[in-house]
């Protein structure tokens, strides 16, 4: 408990410093990939007749502020590259299984990084990112 206490600790740090935000980055990547990774353990565990698409109608994730936004590329990550699933079938089911509470919209209370920390840090989740972004503008585009 002490060890998780004296992470925990870190994370009120200040990211304004690159040192500070990698770990903060990194720390955060930590939590949610745990969270994340227990989650699928756990659907699969005890529905192993189940398909993926079906753990919306079981599972749901809430997000708390910016710090847990990690849990969305990490979720695509271990079903795309991991579980193998296609990607639209894996975006439908991250689109329907998180939901987002933000109680602040101050941008200094929001957590952000420099791309070329994300890229050095998870690079597979900028290609997320930026994946999810690029379809993103393409479906308001043709709105």
């Amino acid at each position: 408990v002490r060890a998780v206490d004296g992470v925990l600790i870190w994370q009120s740090l200040n990211t304004s410093a690159s040192d500070t935000a990698e770990l903060r980055l990194r720390q955060q990547y930590f939590f949610c990939s745990a969270s994340v990774q227990d989650i699928l353990h756990t659907y699969r565990a005890e529905h192993p007749n189940e398909v993926w698409s079906a753990m919306p109608e079981m599972v749901s994730i809430q997000l708390n502020e910016s710090h847990t936004a990690l849990a969305v590329p990490e979720l695509m990550r271990l079903l795309v590259d991991i579980e193998l699933v296609a990607w639209d079938e894996a975006w439908s089911i991250v689109s329907k299984l998180f939901f987002c509470t933000a109680f602040s919209v101050q941008s200094e209370a929001q957590d952000r990084w420099p791309v070329e920390v994300m890229r050095r840090v998870l690079p597979r989740h900028l290609q997320i990112i930026e994946e999810i972004n690029h379809r993103f503008l393409c479906d308001a585009r043709s709105v």
